[in-house]
């Protein structure tokens, strides 16, 4: 749960949308989408649809690792 939260975080954050934003699109509540991007929560096959389709991305790369972030 915690790695599928952090690369939905990661796919929402690189395309510019807030939580609020996504969670309007995708037409789940606020507070379902923060559950599950803190890895308390699995979404429902319903929710992941919903997710992957206003993130315009394919189910499958919600599952991929989170990128590794390299320092400088």
């Amino acid at each position: 749960r915690k790695q599928f939260g952090a690369r939905l975080r990661e796919v929402r954050l690189a395309q510019g949308l807030t939580q609020e934003e996504l969670a309007e699109i995708a037409s789940v509540s606020l507070n379902f989408l923060n559950l599950i991007e803190r890895g308390q929560r699995g979404p429902s096959f319903d929710s992941l649809e919903r997710l992957a389709r206003a993130l315009k991305r394919p189910v499958a790369e919600l599952f991929l690792p989170p990128q590794k972030k390299s320092r400088k």
